[in-house]
């Protein structure tokens, strides 16, 4: 599946974070959300698969069994053999179905998406904004629907602590010991949305209090949240809406 710091899930990755120390999994996540969504998201060769194939092949990994689900968890497909090649036939297939074409998006001014199906917290969750930094453009107002049941991440405080937060920001708590590299990522991916967009959340499983924390409004619903973005952009705002947000690769035509 299309993962925002490898581009796509499988391969070398097994090794490397998989199997790597502590400090080696916070060094690779911090490293990712150095480039934009657009150059990784969904991009098999791309900076942090370079990483991971060449500490792969120093492990000496000789061979993958990857599979590809589909949106109801079933497997479509197997690849198996060279880490590189394999993995590059598979992300080609998962590149395939889980892209989604996105018709002029930066002429839209309204975005809605949901975190399914990773919705069990807004650590997760992030990656519906993982996917929406791929085309959403400056000063939109965006909509993130989901359930989170475990709120923002109970293994993560810090998140929640420091509150969604850009790459510069973010650098300096890192440089300061304040925050570990892992959760640092994970902020940054958050926040570089809701630094140049107008971000509401509709969460349930969320407190009011938190969402703000994050740098949301808060919304009852989604009708509500709707309502008052369509105050702001206006009645003929164009609206996007997409589904699937924790696995989709939207891409901009």
């Amino acid at each position: 599946a299309p993962h925002p710091a490898a581009g796509f899930s499988g391969g070398g990755k097994i090794i490397a974070p998989g199997v790597a120390t502590e400090e080696a999994v916070g060094e690779f996540h911090w490293q990712s959300v150095h480039y934009a969504q657009r150059d990784v998201l969904g991009i098999r060769d791309n900076p942090m698969r370079e990483r991971i194939d060449r500490m792969a092949r120093l492990a000496g990994l000789a061979a993958i069994v990857n599979v590809v689900l589909d949106g109801e968890c079933r497997i479509v497909r197997c690849f198996s053999g060279d880490p590189v090649e394999a993995h590059r036939a598979g992300s080609s297939f998962a590149g395939e179905l889980y892209r989604v074409a996105v018709g002029k998006p930066e002429t839209a001014g309204i975005f809605i998406i949901d975190t399914h199906p990773l919705d069990q917290d807004m650590w997760q969750g992030v990656k519906a904004l993982c996917a929406l930094e791929c085309i959403v453009p400056d000063g939109a107002v965006i909509i993130l629907v989901t359930p989170s049941p475990e709120g923002v991440s109970r293994q993560h405080p810090d998140v929640l602590k420091f509150g969604y937060r850009g790459l510069a920001a973010t650098t300096q708590l890192v440089q300061e010991g304040r925050l570990d590299k892992v959760t640092a990522h994970n902020i940054v991916q958050g926040g570089r949305l809701v630094e140049r967009t107008q971000a509401f959340m509709v969460s349930p499983g969320i407190p009011e209090g938190d969402i703000r924390r994050l740098g949301f409004t808060p919304f009852a619903s989604a009708q509500d949240a709707l309502n008052e973005a369509v105050r702001r952009k206006g009645q003929y705002a164009r609206v996007i809406i997409l589904g699937m947000g924790g696995e989709i690769c939207p891409v901009s035509l």
